[in-house]
């Protein structure tokens, strides 16, 4: 099986990706920033031009000019080319209570796990 993915044979497969940072640019160019890059995680995606695309997007300094882009490859990339579909988002739950102090969860829905901050009042 994992042959057929790499050799582009396997028609879809389901994986999961949680975010390093927080910037569209660590889904979009992590997965089709150049065809080595959509060939080592399995996808295959055959389009250079948006491949080229996504490789300068990364250098569009202008935030607004950059996020149109950016959302017009995702359009392209999943809406029409459906190189990706995602399916859910996952919901992380913490059960925390008035007694515990400092305790933060990281942009990305994550707990940081740096309990060494954290604290219980009586």
């Amino acid at each position: 099986m994992a042959g057929d993915k790499k050799s582009g044979e396997l028609g879809s497969f389901i994986s999961t990706w949680t975010a390093d940072y927080n910037d569209p640019d660590n889904f979009i160019y992590t997965f089709y920033g150049n065809s080595e890059k959509t060939t080592m995680r399995s996808l295959n995606y055959p389009d250079t031009e948006v491949m080229d695309r996504v490789t300068k997007a990364r250098t569009i300094l202008d935030n607004d000019q950059r996020m149109k882009e950016y959302n017009a490859l995702e359009e392209k990339i999943v809406g029409e080319d459906a190189a990706w579909v995602p399916m859910f988002s996952r919901l992380h739950l913490f059960a925390v209570s008035k007694r515990v102090q400092n305790f933060k969860v990281a942009w990305n829905g994550l707990s940081d796990n740096d309990f060494y901050g954290l604290s219980i009042t009586e």
